[in-house]
């Protein structure tokens, strides 16, 4: 039977999940389920229905069509499903490498489990020659996944031997990885449209079909490029809010139809086919559906995309009065001295919308700089979130402010306000 027995681990490992998630669910019953967690499994629930519908069908081909892709699937999905399920929702270390081997050998077994049921159940034979109807798109698809997995394992295990040895965690945007968890819930979904399709289940238009394989399959090394660069502190783009977001998907267009392009042309299609009109409109709909997609549903993505599009910028001609207020400030997880937070209407003119910080080039060496309204003794200290916040406090109640509740005019010094309760002199102004 060959190495083939070792393929068709898609489906133990979607049952595992579904089982480890509702333990967790059930454990945990006051918070929600990780939103990665869900995407993987409902693209895992829609491979495992296309492949029981195709292995019912009376396509004559052999049922170990896709299994290379199944094992892909699989294992990638069992093992990063156990890995970000006990490593995201802290956010703030990597899981153990008992964690690790744990949910590697539980995807191996629910492999096994799945060949068993697969040789028992259904009754296939895996002596039977792999054959496939679309050569060299899943290839790709398969070579990337498994790029992906290494890629994930590597730098995790490379980070966690860093901190066994009591050094300092690379300065890497780890967390950008996840840039590649709902292109594989899009990848996945597609692909098991695509055996629907070549085992006679459904029926969609040559043209669009070929479009969505193809789409599938460059979202996916997209995002592999785009998360390989985040890794290396590749700054993506740096203009501002709104000129920047709508370029960004632009440019998502522009790159998804020319990588296409690409490839068609490398292609067996006809280069009549190349520039149709329909192929155009088809393409453009997709690539803009699939990023507002993963914009929507990730929000590793939004926070790359704000830290990299979002910049705050100095007019001192349209400050006149400089007050800034902070309610619910939080430390972003992707930039070094990022403050996130909600102004308070009632204590600010409506068309002043001041800030705190501006955002700064090189992250490894942060430095907020104040032009006025703290010491430079207090300025050379910042050099991080948490050195931020400790001049914050220390230096607040030497600054002219006054709490929200209270009379704008009538400003206390002495008083004592939280980090995320303060009001502050700074010549920063956003513009909306």
């Amino acid at each position: 039977m060959g190495l083939d027995i070792f393929f068709p681990v898609i489906l133990f490992a979607i049952l595992g999940n579904l089982i480890f998630s509702i333990v967790v669910y059930l454990h945990k019953p006051g918070e929600r389920p990780n939103q990665i967690f869900l995407l993987f499994t409902l693209s895992a629930v829609v491979w495992m229905i296309s492949s029981l519908l195709a292995e019912t069908s009376t396509d004559p081909h052999s049922s170990l069509m896709f299994l290379r892709i199944d094992f892909a699937a699989g294992l990638t999905s069992g093992y990063l499903l156990w890995l970000f399920t006990s490593y995201f929702p802290q956010k703030q270390s990597f899981p153990s490498r008992i964690q690790l081997w744990i949910g590697f050998i539980v995807t191996v077994l629910f492999g096994f489990l799945t060949v068993f049921t697969q040789l028992v159940v259904v009754g296939l034979k895996p002596s039977v020659a792999y054959t496939t109807s679309i050569p060299g798109t899943l290839d790709i698809v398969f070579v990337v996944i498994i790029l992906f997995f290494v890629l994930i394992s590597a730098y995790t295990l490379v980070q966690q031997y860093r901190l066994s040895k009591g050094h300092q965690k690379l300065q890497v945007q780890y967390v950008s990885i996840g840039l590649l968890i709902p292109v594989f819930f899009i990848a996945i979904v597609g692909l098991g449209l695509a055996r629907l399709v070549d085992y006679g289940v459904i029926t969609l238009p040559l043209e669009l079909l070929t479009s969505l394989r193809r789409t599938f399959v460059i979202t996916t090394v997209f995002f592999f490029i785009m998360a390989s660069a985040a890794i290396i502190k590749h700054k993506i783009f740096g203009l501002r809010v709104l000129i920047g977001k709508f370029l960004y998907w632009v440019s998502l267009a522009v790159f998804y139809t020319a990588t296409i392009y690409l490839i068609m042309w490398f292609g067996t299609e006809q280069s009549s086919q190349l520039f149709s009109l329909n192929t155009i409109i088809i393409h453009v709909l997709l690539i803009f559906l699939s990023a507002f997609t993963l914009s929507i549903f990730d929000k590793d993505i939004q926070n790359l995309i704000n830290e990299h599009l979002v910049r705050f910028w100095y007019d001192p001609d349209q400050v006149t009065e400089q007050f800034i207020i902070v309610a619910n400030a939080r430390i972003s997880s992707n930039s070094l001295a990022e403050l996130v937070f909600d102004t308070v209407e009632k204590t600010m003119s409506p068309s002043k919308q001041l800030i705190l910080i501006s955002d700064t080039s090189d992250q490894s060496d942060a430095f907020v700089s104040f032009s006025r309204g703290i010491s430079d003794e207090y300025m050379k200290k910042i050099t991080s979130p948490d050195t931020l916040q400790e001049v914050l406090m220390t230096a607040t109640p030497q600054l002219p402010f006054y709490q929200q509740e209270e009379d704008p005019n009538n400003r206390n010094k002495n008083s004592f306000l939280t980090k995320y309760d303060f009001a502050m002199t700074l010549p920063f102004y956003y513009k909306n």
